[in-house]
């Protein structure tokens, strides 16, 4: 991940997508400055942590060294991913709160609830519905929200997600 930073100096990735906390190293007096803590839920939980460190932080510098192993196992929280509604539910908050938090603060090249956000349309209408109704607070406009979750989908695909959006915009389902 820190290969496209060695590549190119562009920090956003390393700001904003390198979730692992254990792969940097972080002031303290920025933590207690800015209050931010790990969230208390069970899958995801350093996730928004690490993109507020990211954001506040003055400076990045990047090592190109190994300085830590990770050992995976495949009885890990992160190797389980399993698409159950309260973990889809919990994962999609915290990606969404994420994408609300670059948002309002310019910091935004990407929506990463994206990906669930299709994956709840696909298998989860009732969920899909309740982060429907929230998508103003990461996008400019629906419309821009559907354009994006949908963009490399085919016609038929698109078809299907923006007339089944329209109605639940104008709350027919």
């Amino acid at each position: 991940m820190t290969d496209i930073w060695l590549i190119d100096g562009d920090e956003w990735f390393l700001r904003a997508r390198m979730d692992a906390p254990w792969g940097k190293m972080i002031k303290r007096s920025l933590i207690v400055k800015h209050n931010i803590l790990f969230d208390a839920i069970m899958n995801s939980n350093d996730v928004y942590f690490s993109l507020q460190t990211g954001y506040y932080a003055d400076a990045i510098k990047v090592v190109d060294k190994v300085l830590y192993i990770v050992t995976c196992r495949s009885n890990s929280l992160t190797s389980l991913f399993n698409y159950s509604p309260d973990w889809l539910r919990q994962r999609t908050e915290v990606l969404f709160r994420c994408d609300k938090f670059m948002y309002q603060n310019g910091f935004c090249r990407e929506r990463r609830s994206k990906f669930y956000l299709l994956k709840m349309y696909n298998e989860d209408r009732k969920l899909f519905k309740d982060f429907f109704f929230r998508l103003d607070e990461i996008y400019p406009s629906k419309l821009s929200a559907l354009q994006d979750i949908s963009k490399g989908k085919s016609r038929k695909f698109k078809k299907g997600f923006y007339l089944y959006s329209f109605k639940l915009w104008i709350r027919i389902l």
